[in-house]
């Protein structure tokens, strides 16, 4: 498997999420905002953004903004342990095609 948590390629595709991976998501920014905040990491406004940047844009234009999830630093994802099944559904063992193939979806 190519996929792991330092690999942010298929972080910028829309993702579903279930009521309780988005109650267990909203627990984990609102337990670890100190801790983000001393790393000058504000998840809130984060998700905000990202909200304003992509809620009325269809989906051909959200996967043209590129904007990745909220939850990523540095190529890294911070709730990589929590994240919602459909984010653990995407999974490749080429890491060279599975970047190739997010940049399609993208165009």
């Amino acid at each position: 498997m190519a996929c792991h948590g330092e690999c942010a390629g298929c972080c910028r595709l829309r993702v579903v999420a279930t009521a309780p991976e988005v109650f267990l998501l909203a627990r984990f920014i609102s337990l670890n905002a100190d801790a983000f905040a001393e790393r000058g990491i504000s998840l809130r406004e984060r998700v905000a953004h990202a909200d304003r940047a992509l809620g009325a844009l269809s989906e051909e234009q959200r996967m043209a903004a590129q904007v990745a999830c909220p939850l990523i630093e540095g190529e890294l994802c911070l709730g990589y342990k929590i994240r919602p099944l459909a984010c653990r559904g995407h999974a490749a063992f080429d890491k060279a095609s599975c970047l190739a193939g997010c940049a399609r979806r993208s165009r």
